[in-house]
């Protein structure tokens, strides 16, 4: 794959973050390119408008969609998603003028633990691997939900939390 271009900053930082934690391929790992496209494609096309320009978060159409302003969105994000559940992470960088999209396979503690030693992102998405939901954390530290199944999970811990005030 060494076509004589640098690997790109954000693949790269990640690397050697994963290798400086020690984090084992079964709890984190990249995805190949070609099949990482092929994630993005099906979750742009199950969860975005057709033919919409801008991130993947601007274009959400399912109905389902909830804006979160949380100043801690990687703890909300962690309390919508079981700690067993393999999902993806995708990632997106600008690399030579045009945006790729990096998918990585994980489990959403080892996902966080990265991306807090990751210190410039862009957008971060996160979803399981049938597709059913969104999770985009966007650069503004806005949470936005696509997919009923989320949606649901969101009212239930509300709900929780507002058991536990009581």
């Amino acid at each position: 794959m060494n076509s004589g271009k640098s690997k790109p900053a954000l693949r790269k930082r990640i690397a050697d973050t994963c290798q400086k934690l020690k984090i084992p391929a079964e709890r984190f790992d990249p995805v190949s390119i070609p099949k990482g496209n092929l994630i993005t494609d099906t979750l742009i096309d199950l969860h975005c408008r057709p033919k919409y320009a801008g991130f993947i978060w601007e274009r959400l159409a399912d109905g389902y969609e909830v804006v979160i302003i949380d100043s801690f969105p990687l703890v909300v994000t962690s309390a919508l998603i079981d700690p067993a559940e393999k999902v993806w992470l995708i990632l997106e960088e600008e690399v030579d003028g045009n945006h790729k999209y990096w998918v990585y396979d994980g489990r959403i503690k080892t996902i966080l633990r990265v991306l807090r030693k990751i210190k410039k992102r862009s957008e971060v998405y996160v979803a399981p691997k049938d597709c059913e939901w969104l999770i985009s954390l966007n650069k503004d530290q806005h949470i936005i939900l696509s997919g009923k199944v989320l949606y649901d999970r969101l009212w239930k811990l509300a709900d929780s939390e507002d058991r536990g005030k009581a």
